[in-house]
């Protein structure tokens, strides 16, 4: 059986799903990748990062730190779209 997960319901949780969608797709631009090559080095499927690029994901903590760690990046540059100072 499968969960499905709800849309964030809050600003914040619409802002910070923007700005992943924003930094995951210039990361993936930076490094010349197609979508779903790209979605199986953040080890996400394509589905999934499709919804995410859409804003109709909502990614675990756990998934979001997966993606800093494959992409090498902080945690703070992939949710407010800067880099950390």
């Amino acid at each position: 059986m499968t969960s499905k997960r709800k849309k964030p319901e809050t600003e914040l949780g619409t802002v910070i799903l923007k700005n992943i969608a924003v930094v995951m797709e210039r990361e993936r631009e930076k490094r010349n990748m197609g979508k779903e090559e790209f979605a199986k080095l953040c080890e996400v499927t394509y589905i999934f990062y499709y919804h995410m690029l859409k804003g109709d994901a909502n990614p675990t903590l756990h998934t979001i730190s997966r993606i800093c760690e494959k992409l090498k990046i902080p945690i703070q540059e992939l949710m407010t779209g800067k880099a950390p100072l």
